[in-house]
């Protein structure tokens, strides 16, 4: 596959996502697909990711990603950018507090004949959790960044929905 095809497929895959289109999500996903960052009792596979997706949206449902870079190299997909979206459902046992949040993110896929074969993802859920008031802000805590900086100084791209072009 070629660079843009690979994008083409996180592009599909954030769009399907945002959704709740599980069964389009699921076939962007190759059936032993690894999340190498798995949210607490996440079961392996396929199944087990879209579980663990199901559960952030779940508790996000008007997630809005702003993709401030995104870089292609062989089969790996890198995504950086700012997510937004109010605590609405539970969050790994966490009830909704109705709040909203603002993180940022960083996805590293891997693409194996067209389909998601491994992931990697960091969000900055220290910022998640003290947004919520599910754990107090350091003394003299900044906000996150709207605008995350690129390698090349560049803020968000404006791509405000999963899938959007950028």
């Amino acid at each position: 596959m070629s660079h843009h095809d690979n994008n083409l497929v996180v592009e599909k895959f954030y769009a399907e996502w945002k959704k709740g289109n599980w069964q389009g999500l699921g076939a962007l996903l190759a059936d032993n697909v690894v999340d190498h960052n798995p949210v607490p009792n996440q079961k392996p596979g396929k199944q087990g990711m879209i579980d663990g997706l199901k559960e952030f949206l779940q508790a996000f449902p008007d997630m809005q990603i702003s993709g401030a870079l995104m870089v292609c190299e062989g089969d790996k997909v890198f995504d950086h950018g700012v997510a937004r979206a109010t605590h609405k459902g539970t969050l790994t046992g966490i009830p909704a507090s109705n709040r909203p949040v603002e993180f940022t993110y960083t996805d590293m896929y891997r693409i194996e004949n067209g389909k998601i074969a491994e992931v990697w993802h960091v969000e900055d859920f220290v910022t998640v959790l003290q947004q919520i008031g599910a754990m107090p802000a350091a003394s003299g805590a900044q906000p996150p960044a709207s605008q995350p900086s690129t390698p090349t100084g560049r803020a968000d791209k404006g791509r405000s929905q999963p899938g959007a072009p950028s």
